[in-house]
């Protein structure tokens, strides 16, 4: 069976390293123009990487928004998206969770 890469629940500075060390992943990878790191609250902190594009929408979201950005995040590393790019991967979850 297939598990999702849950979300973690950090303090605020574990989200906060977190969403540096991914930014700077994107960096390093040459993807920082295309993806931004966001950190948020749901009832603990955590971080996810969002496509640029989608980094007004996501400050304006309400926490609950905010959160299934969060988890498009995590389900776009499905095994069953294995044959498709993240960002590929991250727009169809995304379709599904905002229709």
């Amino acid at each position: 069976m297939a598990t999702v890469k849950t979300i973690q629940q950090l303090t605020e500075s574990e989200a906060d390293t977190g969403k540096v060390a991914l930014q700077a992943f994107y960096a390093d990878e040459g993807i920082d123009g295309d993806y931004i790191a966001k950190d948020l609250q749901i009832d603990a902190w955590t971080f996810c990487g969002i496509p640029l594009a989608r980094s007004a929408e996501f400050d304006a979201a309400s926490i609950e928004d905010k959160s299934k950005f969060a988890i498009i995040s995590a389900l776009a590393h499905k095994p069953e998206h294995a044959d498709v790019t993240y960002a590929q991967a991250w727009e169809a979850e995304y379709l599904i969770m905002f229709p």
